[in-house]
């Protein structure tokens, strides 16, 4: 970020520096398609995990406050 922002604020009449040039592709390994699977899986079953846990939490203050509902009636 701080190269960033000295090119950004550098003389226009400065010369700029040369780029690396990006690695050479390589080629596409099987198991690493796998393991993509696996880990959006993962993230998928970690949404339900959490969704389920909010609902769970839900209807714990729903139940309470039913309960205080009812000993404030009895």
């Amino acid at each position: 970020m701080l190269y960033s922002l000295m090119m950004f604020l550098a003389p226009a009449a400065s010369q700029g520096q040369a780029t690396m040039s990006s690695p050479p592709p390589t080629a596409a390994r099987p198991w690493l398609r796998q393991v993509r699977s696996a880990i959006s899986w993962k993230f998928a079953a970690n949404v339900l995990a959490n969704a389920l846990g909010f609902l769970a939490l839900l209807a714990g203050c729903w139940g309470v406050l039913r309960l205080m509902e009812a000993l404030l009636k009895f």
